[in-house]
């Protein structure tokens, strides 16, 4: 099966769907995998049909149900994009300048004399086959379920901009922000495209990449952290604000990176542990630590020069504002909060099924359509003595690769992936036994498997390691 990518505000990895997203809206999926909004609406951004008079109007904090079947979510500046378990791509918000990757909107916001914002308050369907999306206010790039990069925006193409066009092939991982690209391909090439120039190779061995407002973040394979560019609000945490034009190595162990405009950064590492550094005016990075750097004697900036841990137990976050998913599901947000404290979110239940948790290196994401087969991995050759063993897996759902176009035959698989895999080689049989493990839950996508392969006598003790 195909396993569908990320969808993320500024970044999209291929494996790791966008549970919660942060931007002027707020969006979670919740466990019927149902879309659901709340937060500012001016632009028609909660996609509920309706729209605020003005941008400082107060936030509507009541959730509205917004589309069903949706695996990944993604809320920008004034705009949402969900990913639907069909691939089909819904956008919504304003589309001042055809953002949204088409011409008009259902509304039209007067802002001022004869000057007309074009608003879409409710979804509306863009393209199909789509695997993973991420943009910022004026720029949004695409990975089809090909593998292909698909860019839209005046800043990366400048004439017809607001038409999608394909850029190039056998991409897993992509971010945009004000007319730059980092994307990855599927050799794990680190590629910049500086608005309509040509893209230019930067590094190799990389997995992921978060780019910002003049600085990017690159994950390589070993899961360590780096990063480079401009850091005039310690958004590199290096322990300055010192600028580097080489890659700095920032931490290791992290699974996932995100930064919004404002230079603040998150990252989970593999612990499932958060971490936050850069701009903490308002203390918006959850934390009220901070490391005084006197640009003024009037407004000093409140910076977070390094990676500070600031929660246990997240399998998911994103920034712009903060929130999080916890293992157990509960979402958790600084919205509006006092000192910027993260606080847990009444009633409300996010998804986890279709993430993994946990300290594993390769992506697994069970129970997504699809229709993969091991000719489309670019790693995985006819010739291989393993090539028929993969074509095998792919056709019983016991795997599904890596990503849409890789299936990653040298990377080593966790004790839970490859008793998950031998879990539905027996055609995933639900357990009847209790759980005798102290370290597995419920929300563990290999929850199952555990219980069956105790109950089958492969694994004893009290812990799953």
């Amino acid at each position: 099966g195909l396993t569908l990518p990320v969808s993320a505000e500024d970044n999209t990895l291929v494996g790791w769907p966008d549970l919660i997203s942060a931007g002027t809206a707020h969006a979670y999926i919740d466990t019927s995998h149902s879309l659901w909004t709340f937060g500012t609406n001016c632009c028609g951004e909660l996609g509920n049909g309706s729209r605020t008079l003005n941008r400082t109007s107060p936030p509507d904090m009541t959730p509205s149900k917004v589309l069903d079947d949706v695996y990944s979510v993604s809320a920008g500046f004034h705009a949402t994009y969900a990913i639907k378990k069909d691939g089909s791509l819904w956008v919504w918000g304003d589309n001042t300048n055809n953002v949204l990757g088409f011409e008009g909107g259902n509304e039209y916001r007067h802002i001022e004399h004869s000057l007309f914002d074009k608003i879409q308050t409710v979804p509306y369907k863009l393209m199909d086959d789509v695997a993973a999306v991420c943009h910022d206010s004026d720029t949004s790039a695409v990975i089809k379920r090909d593998g292909s990069l698909w860019i839209w925006g005046w800043y990366l193409i400048g004439n017809d901009s607001y038409k999608p066009q394909k850029l190039t092939d056998n991409v897993i991982a992509a971010s945009v922000d004000t007319g730059r690209l980092a994307y990855v391909t599927a050799d794990h090439t680190l590629w910049i495209k500086e608005q309509t120039d040509a893209p230019i190779r930067v590094m190799s061995d990389v997995i992921d990449t978060e780019i910002g407002y003049n600085y990017v973040f690159a994950i390589k394979s070993d899961h360590s952290l780096w990063a480079w560019g401009k850091n005039e609000k310690g958004q590199l945490g290096i322990g300055s604000t010192e600028p580097s034009d080489t890659p700095v190595k920032v931490m290791d162990g992290v699974r996932r990176v995100s930064s919004d405009g404002s230079r603040r950064v998150a990252a989970v590492k593999l612990d499932n542990s958060l971490w936050v550094w850069g701009n903490n005016y308002e203390y918006q990075l959850g934390t009220t630590k901070t490391d005084l750097k006197s640009t003024s004697i009037v407004n000093p900036s409140k910076i977070v020069w390094t990676p500070t841990k600031i929660m246990d137990d997240v399998a998911y976050a994103d920034i712009g504002p903060l929130c999080a998913v916890r293992t157990d599901g509960s979402y958790w947000s600084n919205y509006l909060q006092p000192n910027g404290k993260l606080v847990q979110l009444p009633n409300i239940v996010v998804t986890l099924d279709s993430l993994q948790i946990g300290s594993s290196t390769t992506p697994i994401t069970p129970d997504v359509p699809s229709s993969n087969n091991s000719s489309t991995f670019t790693d995985v050759k006819s010739t291989d003595y393993y090539a028929d063993a993969v074509q095998w897996a792919v056709e019983k759902n016991i795997t599904s690769g890596t990503s849409a176009t890789t299936f990653s035959p040298s990377a080593t698989c966790s004790k839970a992936q490859i008793l998950t895999f031998l879990w539905r080689a027996n055609g995933s049989p639900d357990p009847t036994a209790e759980n005798p493990f102290t370290d597995v839950k419920t929300t563990d996508y290999f929850y199952k498997a555990a219980l069956w392969v105790a109950q089958k006598g492969l694994v004893s003790g009290s812990t799953f390691g």
